[in-house]
């Protein structure tokens, strides 16, 4: 089984989102967006695009970088909603928390994006991710 080069950065995003490589994920993910942003149209695909900058703005939380988090954020907020999967919800609830669990929790701009990321999953429909 192979994936073409944007799927591969992908998942990389994700396996050291899991181990808490932040460097490494944003590292991944802006490899990812770049990528499938210089691929044909037909070929993207947006929910790995939105879910690697969600995963993104995960590793920023983590690194205490608020700013560069709703940055990383933003892109998926605009996805449409037939691209928003299963895995792009669960990633924005993670981000949820991670900005929750911060110290800076109260911060303006964390208190604004878990807003945000409230709106954009009660936009969301829910439907099973598939495998």
């Amino acid at each position: 089984m192979t994936f073409g080069e944007p799927k591969q950065h992908f998942i990389a995003a994700g396996a050291y989102l899991g181990i808490g490589d932040n460097s490494a994920v944003i590292t991944e993910a802006s490899a990812t967006v770049a990528t499938y942003e210089d691929s044909r149209v037909e070929d993207r695909a947006y929910d790995n695009i939105a879910a690697a900058g969600l995963h993104a703005a995960i590793a920023h939380v983590r690194a205490g970088e608020l700013d560069a988090a709703g940055e990383s954020a933003h892109g998926a907020f605009q996805i449409g909603v037939q691209y928003r999967s299963a895995h792009v919800a669960a990633c924005a609830r993670r981000l949820h928390q991670q900005f929750g669990a911060t110290g800076l929790r109260h911060s303006p701009l964390a208190v604004e994006t878990r807003d945000r990321i409230e709106d954009f999953l009660a936009a969301t429909p829910t439907r099973p991710q598939l495998s």
